[in-house]
This record gives C-alpha cells, sequence and structure tokens, in this order.
C-alpha cells in the first residue's frame, strides 16, 4: 500500500481529524527500528564484502529510510 492510499484509508476509518496522523506517525516510528536494523545489516554486508551491487542496495535503502522519515516530518508539520 503506498503511503497516499494508507493515508486514504486511514481518513476513511478515523475521520478527517489529527487522529489520522497521529495513527500514521505511531505506525511510521514503530518501523524505524527495522529499518535502522535492515541498514545496519546492508552496512556491514557492504564494509566485508564490497560489490557495486551492494553498493546499489545500500543506496536505494538509503533513500527509501530517507523518504520515510520526510513523511514522518511532513506529518509533524502539515
Amino acid at each position: 500500500m503506498s503511503g497516499r492510499t494508507e493515508m486514504e484509508a486511514l481518513r476513511r476509518l478515523y475521520g478527517e481529524n489529527g487522529d489520522t496522523r497521529d495513527v500514521l506517525k505511531a505506525d511510521m516510528s514503530k518501523r524505524l527500528p527495522e529499518l535502522g536494523e535492515c541498514l545496519a545489516t546492508q552496512a556491514a554486508e557492504l564494509a566485508r564484502d564490497f560489490t557495486p551491487e551492494r553498493a546499489d542496495r545500500f543506496l536505494q535503502t538509503l533513500q527509501g529510510v530517507a523518504a520515510h522519515v520526510r513523511q514522518m516530518r511532513a506529518l509533524e508539520i502539515g
């Protein structure tokens, strides 16, 4: 489910008030440790055996984590 689809589903479930944001922020916050573990594992693999493929995968994961945090930040401001 995309972020937009998830947000729309939460709005239908909880209404248009701030509760939707709170639920989404809480869900996204719960995912952060798992994302950190994924980055740590990929970084260890990259340090142990650097390959262009591993480097690309690590960079893609970093971009995904950055997008996740940007979305959380937008929910905080918005």
